[in-house]
C-alpha cells in the first residue's frame, strides 16, 4: 500500500497527472488564445533524425510547449527526466507566444528555453534552434471526441485525499494544492508540473518539478495514466493507474483512483481523489 509519505509524492503530481491538464490540443474558453492563427503548428512534431539532440516538439492551442532532450548524463539540477535503456530524455515544459509569422514561418518566444523557428510545408516541416535546423513530421493525434477535447486542457490541482484505513494512526491525508497543474494533449501526452516546491520538498519526499507520461481513454469514464518521474540520483519511478472520472464539466474535474498496477504496494481499499478545476 502507498504510505502518506508516498502518497504526498503521488498526489502532488498522480493527482495531476490525471486530470489537470488536459489541453493541449484547442482552444481555452477561459482566456486569450490564438489557437486558430497557431493551428498549423499546435501538435506533437518528432525529430527524424534517431541521434539528433532533441526528440520532440510540442505546442498546444494554450500555449504549452513540451520538449524532449536526449543526454547520457543528465546535468545536476535536470527540471524532468525519463529514460529510455541508457538514454536519459530531459522533459521542457513551459509557455510560449508567437513573436512573428510569415506564411507557415513562425517565430515562437519559448519561455526559459528561448527563440525557435518553425517552418512548415506540405510534406514536414523544419525546426531551428539556435542556428541548428532539425526535420521533424507531425504524429497522429488520438481520436477526437469531445470529452477528450474537454479534457485536453490545463488543470489546476485545487484539493486531492488519499484515505488508507488500515493505518490506525493517520488513516486520511489532505493534500491542498500549491500552483501544481497538469497539461494533457490531443497526441496522448501528459506533463505535470509542481510549480511551487522547496528545495527540502524535492529532497525530503523526491517530488520532482516536473513529470513526463502519457494518457488514454479505456472507456467513456475511465482514464489510464503511465507516467514517469525524475527522483534523487537520476533514479527513475514509472507509475501505470486508472481513474474513474466521476465530476466532469468544463471548469472541474474529479477523479478516483480505481487501480494502481505500479507501485505493487497498492492496496485497492485505499482511496485516492483529486479535485481539478481550471
Amino acid at each position: 500500500m502507498v504510505r502518506v509519505k508516498h502518497f504526498k509524492t503521488f498526489l502532488a503530481f498522480a493527482a495531476l497527472t490525471l486530470g489537470l491538464s488536459f489541453y493541449s490540443c484547442s482552444s481555452d474558453d477561459d482566456g486569450p488564445d490564438d489557437s486558430t492563427t497557431n493551428a498549423p503548428l499546435v501538435g506533437k512534431w518528432e525529430v527524424s533524425n534517431q541521434n539528433a539532440e532533441y526528440g520532440s516538439f510540442e505546442f498546444t492551442g494554450d500555449q504549452k510547449y513540451i520538449i524532449t532532450q536526449r543526454t547520457t548524463i543528465p546535468t545536476e539540477g535536470s527540471r524532468s527526466v525519463t529514460r529510455a535503456g541508457e538514454t536519459y530524455i530531459i522533459v521542457i515544459f513551459g509557455d510560449y507566444s508567437t513573436k512573428s509569422t510569415e506564411g507557415n514561418e513562425y517565430k515562437l518566444d519559448l519561455k526559459e528555453f528561448g527563440t525557435i523557428v518553425i517552418s512548415i510545408t506540405e510534406s514536414g516541416a523544419t525546426i531551428t534552434v539556435n542556428g541548428e535546423m532539425y526535420d521533424v513530421s507531425k504524429a497522429p493525434e488520438v481520436a477526437i471526441t469531445d470529452r477528450t477535447k474537454l479534457l485536453c486542457h490545463t488543470w489546476n490541482l485545487d484539493k486531492a485525499r488519499e484515505y488508507v484505513p488500515s493505518d490506525e494512526e493517520a488513516p486520511e491525508y489532505i493534500f491542498i494544492g500549491n500552483g501544481e497543474t497538469i497539461t494533457f494533449t490531443n497526441n496522448g501526452t501528459y506533463v505535470q508540473y509542481n510549480a511551487n516546491l522547496t528545495e527540502e520538498q524535492k529532497e525530503y519526499d523526491g517530488i520532482p518539478d516536473y513529470e513526463y507520461g502519457t494518457w488514454k481513454w479505456i472507456d467513456s469514464k475511465t482514464l489510464e495514466m503511465s507516467y514517469n518521474g525524475y527522483l534523487s540520483g537520476h533514479r527513475v519511478e514509472t507509475r501505470l493507474a486508472r481513474y474513474t472520472v466521476t465530476e466532469f464539466t468544463n471548469n472541474k474535474l474529479t477523479l478516483e483512483c480505481i487501480v494502481e498496477f505500479e507501485p505493487e504496494e497498492y492496496d485497492p481499499e485505499d482511496e485516492y481523489t483529486m479535485w481539478l478545476s481550471r
